[in-house]
């Protein structure tokens, strides 16, 4: 059942239940009431024609008592004066009954008759100022209480009452449709974009607002978590291909080596057994920081400051990477000036230039020359990589830094990679203190340039 039936239903039931519950409550205190007020009314009629006849007994001309005769016959009453014989003194006007002549009839008479077997009779004594006394006897319908007015005057009240509840419980169901139905289209929303997260699909976003605080804060609460696991999940894929990048460099140095050793280009002597050695120990850092992958492309990255000497370190790298320069018949020259007695973090500063290598390489035309050039000075360091092959058009060299940027003329080097290489060595570098830097690209080289602070 739909969650707006459903409501809606509870809801026209409670209302239901507490308009009859309110209209007998209401019927039985007015018809109680009611019937208070008749016979309040009843004795006030009788101590008022009490009243009158005892102020005019002194007087008993028909004209006096005109008032108190419309009085009585308005009202269903009928009277008579008796003196102390029991002779009638006075006899009000009678009332017409229904299938009777209009009959002046005494009260005695009216005891008599069958027809007026509905009729009671209470007599007061009245005393005059003389101290004589009257007989006063008044005759009325012992039914005034279920009269036809009387009944009719109920029967007009319980009807309003029942158009008020039946209008009421309309009305209230009519609102509270239009109340549950924006109520429920939110929740209904609510939990299909629930579903939707489930099963890894982006959500429906939704501007109208219920107008409930808690619906509006539910709402709120899913966006944020599509939100979060969005990210996470661009955060899962960062790390992975940050990973992946990573670690495809050490393979690669690994994979050409032992290619090299399989084919004879090496002896497998201890020196580069060693540099072999250090490239598996690469990539066990790599899996052991992992959770930390992502500081790569963030700026809380932790430097681990070593002295040690460049020159060294660049005949480590160009040692390690030799065997794919050669493969693809490319030459790796070195040359170096200044102080090269430095305080880096080595490894870093290492990832930085196998990625810049590694681009060089890539984009390098056969039998080409790939240049590496250090200069030291006092207070700085450049380092710059030079190669002959694709040119880096003008509307590309704002995207370079970019992650997964590629030149559209990659393809042509049959060049495999997901565009992140200059954008982790670009991060690395500032982290350095330094940065990453195109100095020109044109038909006769491409060259980029790593320039740290030393300070």
């Amino acid at each position: 059942m739909k969650l707006t039936y459903k409501l809606t239903g509870s809801a026209i039931a409670i209302i239901v239940f507490s308009l009859i519950l309110t209209g007998g409550i209401a019927s039985y205190l007015i018809n109680r009431n009611f019937d208070y007020y008749l016979q309040t009314e009843h004795l006030n009629t009788l101590d008022h024609i009490k009243s009158s006849v005892s102020n005019s007994v002194n007087n008993p001309m028909e004209d006096m008592f005109l008032e108190l005769d419309m009085y009585v016959r308005a009202n269903n009453y009928i009277f008579e004066i008796q003196d102390e014989n029991k002779n009638v003194l006075y006899v009000s006007s009678n009332f017409v009954r229904k299938g009777m002549m209009n009959r002046h009839l005494n009260v005695s008479q009216i005891q008599n008759m069958p027809m007026y077997n509905d009729f009671a009779v209470v007599s007061y004594l009245v005393l005059d100022e003389k101290n004589e006394s009257y007989l006063l006897n008044i005759a009325y319908d012992k039914t005034f209480m279920n009269s036809e007015n009387v009944v009719k005057f109920q029967q007009t009240m319980y009807t309003s009452i029942l158009i008020a509840l039946v209008v009421s419980a309309c009305l209230g169901a009519i609102a509270f449709v239009l109340l549950s139905s924006p109520l429920a289209s939110s929740i209904s929303h609510a939990s299909e974009n629930a579903k939707r997260l489930t099963l890894g699909k982006k959500i429906i976003y939704d501007n109208a607002s219920s107008g409930v605080v808690e619906l509006e804060s539910l709402h709120s609460s899913i966006l944020t978590l599509d939100e979060t696991l969005r990210d996470q999940e661009e955060l899962r894929r960062n790390i992975v291909e940050t990973l992946s990048h990573e670690v495809k460099t050490p393979l690669t140095v690994l994979n050409s080596h032992i290619d090299a050793f399989i084919d004879g280009v090496y002896e497998p002597d201890r020196v580069r057994m060693e540099k072999c050695k250090d490239e598996i120990q690469r990539i066990q850092d790599l899996m052991g920081r992992i959770d930390d992958i992502n500081d790569l492309s963030s700026k809380s990255i932790i430097l681990n400051l070593e002295k040690f000497d460049l020159e060294n370190e660049i005949q480590a790298i160009s040692m390690i990477l030799e065997p794919q320069f050669r493969k693809k018949n490319i030459n790796l020259e070195t040359s170096f000036s200044g102080n090269l007695e430095v305080e880096l973090d080595k490894y870093k500063l290492r990832q930085i230039l196998y990625n810049l290598l590694s681009n060089a390489l890539k984009f390098s035309d056969p039998y080409s020359i790939v240049k590496l050039r250090v200069e030291s000075m006092e207070f700085d360091i450049d380092f710059y990589v030079e190669n002959t092959g694709l040119v880096i058009e003008p509307s590309s060299i704002s995207h370079l830094f970019e992650a997964k940027f590629r030149a559209p003329d990659a393809d042509e080097y049959d060049v495999t990679g997901k565009g992140l290489g200059l954008k982790i060595a670009s991060n690395l570098s500032q982290a350095m203190g330094g940065k990453v830097s195109l100095v020109k690209s044109d038909a006769e080289s491409t060259c980029f340039r790593l320039s740290i602070n030393l300070q």
